[in-house]
């Protein structure tokens, strides 16, 4: 199960998300299904996306040093650091990043939504490079989850329904782009008692948000 969704705007992103798709797929096959990155958190994700953006030809650059506004309606700058950084021809694009992992059979959204508000909060708190085609961009990372019970006894199509309907839910917000790549269940490192399924990445700019 994969696919990569762009608006209009993004459509340029759509080589770079293929990308980021095919990483994701591909390291849990290397590794003899050993790792998987949505195994992980934050950092590790951050970095297989700046994997795929250098893989489709644009300069990456993760944790360095930003300008930010202290708040959103403040004028006041302080030195902050930006989860990614990446760069193409005159294209410049600042990114912020959240992760969480999410109970696939649970009906609460609520943690989904409040990842989802933080990081169009710290993109739009980044200052204009002044770059003509700059931009802020909020990404967030979502790893659905079963407990070691439920991978075992939940069938494929009751699990697969349940997929559809978080990424229906992720699709209402009409997010500027959208990926997502389930090659198999794996272990979510720091959590004993669950499984990882796959991931899902969606954005957009605070101004679209």
């Amino acid at each position: 199960m994969r696919s990569v969704k762009t608006r209009r705007r993004y459509g340029y992103w759509r080589e770079l998300l293929e990308q980021w798709v095919f990483l994701v797929e591909r390291v849990h096959r290397v590794t003899g299904e050993k790792h998987a990155v949505y195994s992980y958190k934050e950092r590790t994700n951050v970095g297989l996306l700046a994997a795929a953006a250098t893989a489709n030809g644009w300069v990456a650059l993760e944790e360095c040093r930003s300008d930010k506004y202290a708040k959103t309606d403040s004028d006041e700058i302080y030195q902050g650091r930006s989860d990614l950084r990446i760069w193409r021809d005159k294209r410049h694009h600042e990114i912020e990043a959240k992760f969480l992992r999410v109970a696939l059979t649970s009906s609460s959204t609520t943690r989904l939504t409040k990842a989802s508000e933080r990081s169009i909060n710290d993109a739009a708190r980044s200052v204009e490079s002044g770059d003509k085609f700059d931009r802020k961009i909020a990404v967030t990372f979502v790893v659905p989850t079963l407990t070691n019970a439920q991978a075992d006894s939940l069938s494929a199509d009751t699990i697969l329904d349940h997929q559809k309907r978080l990424l229906e839910f992720i699709s209402k917000g009409k997010p500027s782009f959208t990926a997502y790549a389930f090659p198999g269940i794996a272990p979510a490192v720091g959590s004993p008692n669950r499984k990882a399924l796959g991931i899902i990445l969606f954005g957009a700019e605070p101004i679209d948000a």
